[in-house]
């Protein structure tokens, strides 16, 4: 009885209080980035730790960047633990950290853009 009346009332939240979509459109999440450039993205993530700040901008540039064409295909993040998931996704965000150091034209532009341009870059779909 409870679990129904729960169901219930998220899907009600579901409709009062739609979650925003960013998917579609890569700069759509470039205000509520938390690293404005790519440049920022690089200084601010290159680890070995990686901060809640870095893997949220880029889950939220995955999400936003979900619609591109071509597709790129990032390797499996889901794990048994929130910190083994997160273990994966750093070891991701390093690498396209480590491919935007070697890119300079992507310094000053937003953050989505050079990230973006590394995930297709490192993992393309095969």
């Amino acid at each position: 009885m409870r679990l129904n009346i729960l169901a219930a009332l998220c899907a009600v939240a579901s409709i009062l209080w739609p979650v925003p979509s960013f998917s579609g459109d890569l700069h759509q999440f470039d205000k509520q980035a938390n690293f404005k450039t790519s440049g920022d993205f690089v200084r601010g993530c290159g680890g070995p730790q990686v901060s809640t700040e870095c893997l949220t901008d880029f889950v939220m540039t995955d999400i936003a960047d979900s619609e591109s064409s071509p597709k790129y295909c990032l390797p499996d993040t889901s794990a048994p633990s929130l910190a083994q998931g997160n273990a994966k996704r750093t070891a991701i965000v390093i690498r396209l950290v480590t491919w935007l150091k070697t890119r300079p034209e992507y310094s000053k532009k937003p953050g989505s853009e050079g990230l973006s341009a590394a995930m297709h870059a490192l993992y393309p779909c095969r």
